[in-house]
């Protein structure tokens, strides 16, 4: 079972770049094992968590997803009075 996390404040910043192609991380996720069997940590930009989370979710003890980022920026026109 994975554990999502949810901050108050985001937690990754633009220092963070996803381990697959190296934009900007907006998930981050600990995995219940790594190369060597202990636990390890993947950063992913939301392309690439969206195109490998299906597969990648079964070993995944905690995501932090802040791909909202993305999105505060955009006014939703209909439900402004």
């Amino acid at each position: 079972m994975s554990v999502i996390a949810v901050a108050s404040t985001p937690l990754l910043d633009h220092a963070d770049r996803c381990d697959r192609c190296g934009s900007r991380a907006y998930v981050y996720t600990v995995l219940t094992f790594g190369a060597g069997k202990e636990p390890g940590e993947l950063f992913w930009c939301r392309h690439d968590w969206l195109k490998h989370r299906g597969a990648v979710s079964p070993f995944v003890a905690v995501i932090v997803d802040e791909s909202r980022q993305l999105f505060e920026h955009v006014r939703d026109d209909k439900h402004i009075n």
